[in-house]
């Protein structure tokens, strides 16, 4: 009785992954790669505008001599979305610990943005694949 139960309530999971995950369109080859150049291209922004920056804090002189490290981009998305959460990180606390600087706040906004656009894309390839493995 009680396996026939969690046989029951695991098809009930099961359902409702299924009809959750169906709400969600499945993407062409082009949205793919689409979504993957904005992942890209947001990445660029982000590491030239720190590579670029003039600030004297160390926090941010350390993560600019870490991504002249990183010269070949990763082919992986996750990987390298998990990479700029950290530069991001490193960028808020960075500004958090010193709003009077000049030029701080300008680069934390271009960062916030490009992580907006990235997320976005990012969530969108998830939601497409979870689709691609209903179908």
């Amino acid at each position: 009785m009680v396996q026939q139960q969690l046989i029951l309530e695991d098809n009930n999971i099961i359902d409702i992954y299924f009809r959750q995950v169906s709400k969600y369109r499945t993407i062409k080859h082009v949205e793919v790669i689409r979504l993957s150049k904005i992942i890209l291209d947001n990445t660029n922004v982000i590491y030239k505008g720190v590579s670029q920056t003039r600030l004297r804090i160390a926090s941010i002189l350390d993560l600019k001599e870490r991504i002249s490290e990183w010269i070949e981009p990763d082919n992986d998305i996750l990987p390298l979305v998990r990479r700029l959460n950290k530069i991001k990180k490193v960028i808020d606390k960075a500004w958090l610990n010193n709003k009077e600087i000049w030029g701080i706040s300008k680069l934390k906004n271009k960062i916030d943005i490009c992580m907006t656009d990235v997320e976005r894309a990012k969530k969108s390839l998830i939601l497409a694949n979870l689709r691609l493995m209903d179908s």
